[in-house]
């Protein structure tokens, strides 16, 4: 259930992304990693995730549907937060890594 759930979100959330024409950059990755740390390494490890999950939707646009893609990335988070010492927090971190996974692949379908 929980499966089914993270794909429609996931599906959701790619539309609204693509509707909106919403574009990644570095620069957003920082501003985003920055609301969950408070000293520049643990900015910079997040900046690198979430410019990593860019780049995992630019690659899943290459090599997968949008159904396989976005169920796969939706899988990859899923239990990301069973053991998180704040789960809210850390859902509100996946929800911006899934974000970033559905610009990255929509921004390859629009070149």
């Amino acid at each position: 259930m929980k499966t089914l759930i993270a794909i429609v979100l996931c599906v959701i959330l790619s539309l609204t992304v693509f509707f909106l024409g919403l574009i990644a950059s570095k620069d957003e990755s920082f501003i985003i990693a920055a609301k969950y740390c408070t000293t520049l390494e643990c900015i910079d490890i997040l900046t690198l995730e979430l410019d990593e999950w860019y780049d995992y939707g630019v690659l899943q646009s290459k090599n997968a549907d949008m159904m396989t893609a976005f169920s796969r990335a939706g899988s990859d988070v899923q239990n990301m937060c069973n053991k998180a010492p704040n789960y809210n927090i850390c859902l509100h971190y996946s929800k911006d890594l899934l974000e970033q996974f559905s610009k990255g692949y929509y921004s390859s379908l629009e070149k």
